[in-house]
């Protein structure tokens, strides 16, 4: 369960923000491979049918001390991301109106990832936030993902106690003599 996620900071632009409202989705998509099916420009596209909210508010980052992930949003609800699903598809939206201000603050504060087959693949409009639509590209921004691993299943006592009891039942029918029978010709 993913329970949270940060921006890593870029080297040299350690500034701070304040977003006065921010919306934050996790999906699974089968799309973002860039070599195969690269993402739709068209944001609704590339949705899953899991898609979740999992922050809706106000957001404002500390300047960072260190060159680390120190943009942290910690969600409101945790997302189960199965891998084998398809790719995580985070979806940031900040609405029409909202503020977004800071001292120096501006885009370079994020630090990206933009190499072909890096693994990264967005789609982005920056001026507008009722675009339905972007620019698809190969970079994005670094985030980290924070959450714990899901336990797998643990059978109950009644399937122990079945499981015991065949496990018996069949070392018993191996162990069991088979009665010796004698043939004599006279």
């Amino acid at each position: 369960m993913l329970t949270s996620l940060a921006f890593r900071s870029t080297p040299g632009f350690r500034n701070g923000a304040n977003y006065a409202s921010v919306n934050i989705s996790l999906s699974t998509t089968m799309f973002g491979d860039e070599t195969g099916a690269p993402l739709s420009a068209d944001f609704s596209s590339n949705i899953g049918a899991d898609a979740l909210l999992v922050y809706r508010g106000a957001i404002s980052f500390a300047a960072p001390i260190s060159d680390g992930f120190e943009y942290i949003v910690n969600f409101d609800n945790a997302f189960r991301y199965d891998p084998s699903m398809g790719n995580l598809l985070l979806d940031v939206t900040i609405p029409v109106g909202s503020g977004v201000d800071g001292p120096g603050f501006f885009l370079a504060s994020y630090d990206t990832a933009n190499s072909f087959n890096d693994g990264v693949y967005s789609v982005n409009s920056v001026f507008d936030g009722a675009a339905t639509s972007g620019i698809a590209n190969t970079a994005g921004t670094i985030t980290q993902f924070t959450g714990t691993a899901l336990a797998g299943a643990v059978p109950e006592p009644a399937t122990w106690a079945m499981m015991i009891g065949g496990f018996g039942m069949a070392g018993g029918a191996m162990r069991r003599r088979r009665a010796s029978t004698k043939i004599s010709f006279t």
